[in-house]
């Protein structure tokens, strides 16, 4: 079995920055067309002139219901707004009405002209991408990006030579992660606030038996572990992207070690549930027997979302995904299968290096590995319940399920409305 990594000794100096020394050509970003420039300035403009009205609220995420806007939606709702929530699924709405049983937001398409109205119009926006452009927000807008996971794994933005973000407020988990999203978006620290993730307010609040009832029924009671790995190439889309230049099916390991894994879970009474990323262009192979994929239509029809998924494992597998510091919280163990790790750090690079220093879990690079660890957790030894602890120390502040809270608390108060547009609440403390 692999073996824990020391504790690497420079962990409380200042986080190893990403600086790649040549960039690809094909890591920046495509200008975009003269009439596409010439629209979006026009827009900027007028969001900067159009008044805000101080009560609207409007969010919007990729896909539709992410589990932090999820969270949000629900804390400004109870406060006693109507959201707008911009959509690109029309069978959204009914999906939200399954999840929360509530229909005071407003649904608008975000591909119509409403749409942006709206926008220009609101004076709290949360989104998890940027938005129409990601124009800047002017004084009387304010902008929050949920993101849709912690910084200090995978390089983006202006470590990729791209532009940064612009935003109002960008909540981060800690004083790590505040360090590497103020880089990679261009932001000053006071905009970072260190105040938690809204999405992990869901995996805290969700009920484990539930949700392994929903997913494995008759095969609730045997151990199970949840395996998402970040993708290696991206579905065709405006934004493709190939990270790495080997291709695998569905996780990373070829067909004849999937086919050897998924035995030795077959005679080991274990599970393995694979959630592809959204945009992975590869697939699992076929025939296997206790490796099954779960797609976003799953979930969806179990009323589930990847956030109270999560809580219904055993253990996590995945490589460099972000998932990996939010799933922290659940004191679970976490393994890191990445076989392709050098030539991920060749190409698109991770931020924290030496990487296999930084995870709190074995990494492995071999089927076999993979096996050994799996069955050293089955048999109840776990040789990371301390390194597990320690970095939830270093990539959390806080631990509990109110972080939706104390960002609304926080964003209410940063970009105060008046006292007749909504009640807000003192920031707690700690």
């Amino acid at each position: 079995m692999v073996q824990p990594t020391s504790e690497p000794a420079s962990m409380d100096s200042s986080p190893p920055l990403h600086n790649p020394i040549v960039e690809s050509e094909a890591k920046r970003p495509a200008r975009p067309s003269p009439a596409r420039r010439l629209a979006l300035g026009a827009f900027s403009v007028l969001n900067r002139i159009i008044p805000k009205v101080g009560k609207k609220v409007l969010v919007h995420s990729i896909p539709d219901l992410e589990d932090g806007v999820l969270s949000v939606l629900h804390e400004v709702i109870e406060r006693g707004l109507r959201p707008v929530l911009l959509i690109g699924d029309p069978d959204t709405p009914y999906r939200f009405t399954e999840l929360f049983g509530e229909t005071s937001a407003l649904f608008v398409r975000k591909e119509s002209r409403r749409a942006l109205v709206h926008f220009m119009t609101v004076k709290y926006i949360f989104v998890t991408h940027g938005l129409f452009g990601d124009p800047k927000p002017p004084s009387s807008q304010c902008i929050v990006n949920l993101w849709h996971g912690e910084p200090p794994t995978k390089v983006i933005g202006r470590y990729e030579s791209q532009r940064g973000r612009q935003a109002t407020v960008v909540p981060v988990l800690s004083k790590l992660g505040q360090a590497y999203r103020c880089t990679e978006f261009g932001l000053h620290p006071s905009q970072v606030p260190v105040l938690g993730a809204p999405r992990n307010d869901r995996l805290l609040r969700a009920s484990r038996e539930s949700v392994r009832k929903l997913i494995m029924g008759y095969g609730a009671n045997r151990p199970a572990f949840l395996w998402m790995p970040t993708f290696r190439a991206t579905v065709p889309s405006r934004h493709q992207r190939t990270d790495v230049a080997r291709r695998f099916p569905g996780v990373p390991f070829g067909t004849e070690d999937i086919m050897r894994i998924d035995d030795w879970l077959d005679r080991n009474r274990a599970l393995i549930i694979v959630k592809a990323h959204p945009l992975d262009a590869d697939r699992l192979p076929s025939g296997l027997k206790a490796i099954r994929a779960l797609s976003q239509a799953d979930l969806e029809r179990h009323g589930l979302t990847v956030y109270t998924m999560l809580a219904g494992f055993d253990g996590l597998i995945t490589d460099v995904s972000s998932v990996w510091i939010d799933y922290l919280l659940l004191e679970k163990p976490i393994v890191f299968a990445f076989p392709d790790i050098e030539e991920y750090r060749a190409s698109r690079g991770i931020n924290l290096e030496p990487y296999e220093n930084w995870v709190p879990g074995p990494l492995v690079r071999t089927a076999d590995q993979l096996t050994d660890c799996l069955g050293a957790l089955l048999e109840g030894r776990d040789a990371f319940v301390e390194i597990r602890k320690q970095a939830l120390r270093r990539m959390h502040r806080f631990y509990d399920d109110k972080s939706t809270q104390r960002l609304v608390d926080h964003v209410f108060g940063v970009h105060r409305p008046r006292r007749t547009d909504v009640a807000v609440e003192e920031p707690r403390k700690g």
